[in-house]
This record gives C-alpha cells, sequence and structure tokens, in this order.
C-alpha cells in the first residue's frame, strides 16, 4: 500500500495540492467512460451512414418518380451489374484456382526431384 506523502512533498499551499488532485482526477476518465465516448463515437459513425443511405433512396426515389419507366431502368440496371459482378467473379475464381493447381504440380516436381535425387 501507498504511505501517504510526509510534510516535505507536500506544498506549502494545501489548496494547490487539492486543485491538483482534483485536476488529475476529471482529467483520468475510467474504463466505463471511455467506452461511453467510443458507443457515442460508433453511433455517430452509424448515423452518417444512415444519412448516406438515405441521400441514395430519396435520389432513387426521385428517379423513379421523374421518369415513367424508372422502375425498369433500375431494374434492367441492377441486373446487369450483378451479371458483370458474377461474371468477374467467375474469372477471378478461374485465375485462383489455375495459380493454385500450378503451386502444386510445381511442388509436386520439386518434390519427385528431391526424392529422385536422394
Amino acid at each position: 500500500m501507498k504511505d501517504a506523502p510526509s510534510a516535505k512533498q507536500l506544498s506549502d499551499n494545501p489548496l494547490e495540492d487539492e486543485d491538483t488532485y482534483k485536476k488529475n482526477l476529471s482529467s483520468s476518465k475510467t474504463l466505463t467512460e471511455q467506452n461511453v465516448d467510443s458507443k457515442l463515437n460508433d453511433e455517430e459513425e452509424n448515423n452518417d451512414k444512415i444519412s448516406n443511405i438515405k441521400k441514395t433512396i430519396s435520389r432513387l426515389d426521385r428517379f423513379q418518380k421523374d421518369d415513367p419507366n424508372g422502375n425498369l431502368w433500375l431494374f434492367f440496371g441492377f441486373s446487369f451489374l450483378f451479371m458483370l459482378l458474377v461474371i468477374a467473379g467467375f474469372m477471378l475464381l478461374a485465375e485462383a484456382s489455375v495459380a493454385i493447381s500450378n503451386g502444386t504440380s510445381w511442388i509436386f516436381k520439386e518434390y519427385i526431384q528431391l526424392k529422385n535425387s536422394l
């Protein structure tokens, strides 16, 4: 346990020590206060994301109201985007599988050469 400060450690002005103690106490946040602050920051970020989503939805609503065929344009546009993403995903997976198969065949060749050399 900590010992109480000696008379030499205390300054001549006892109020100064009390003020310093209060300042240090108020400036140091507890873990609970830090958690509350981080949750508030998370809520602000979530509110920003929600407001961005609301802006996007309002733009889509305006487009649907302004253009008589707005629903069709949105349907075909998002369908086309989905098809492009699926094709791009298939191409990436095909390249990944080729790279894996080349890597395993290279490792297998090295293994055979090592085995034959021993």
